[in-house]
C-alpha cells in the first residue's frame, strides 16, 4: 500500500510503501537515506530505507534484505 502522503512529509522522503512484513521508503539521495537510517536504526541500500515488521524472524529479515539489495544493484 502506498503511504507516501501519510509518511513522507515528516520523513522528507520521495515515496513509501508498506506491506504486512516490510516498509520501503525512497529518498532523493543516498545521503538522505543513510541519515534517516542512522537515526532510526534501520537498513539502507542506495537511496532506499527498509524497515522490517517486528513479527519477522532474523532469518526472514535476512532473506528479505538479500532480495532488496539484489534489486537495488
Amino acid at each position: 500500500m502506498d503511504v507516501t502522503d501519510q509518511t513522507c512529509h515528516d520523513r522528507q522522503c520521495q515515496q513509501s510503501v508498506i506491506t504486512d512484513t516490510v516498509q520501503v521508503t525512497s529518498f532523493a539521495t543516498a545521503a538522505a537515506a543513510q541519515s534517516y537510517a542512522r537515526r532510526h536504526s534501520v537498513r539502507t541500500a542506495a537511496n532506499i530505507v527498509v524497515t522490517f515488521s517486528p513479527v519477522l524472524s532474523t532469518i526472514e529479515r535476512e532473506q528479505l534484505w538479500s532480495t532488496v539489495t539484489e534489486a537495488v544493484q
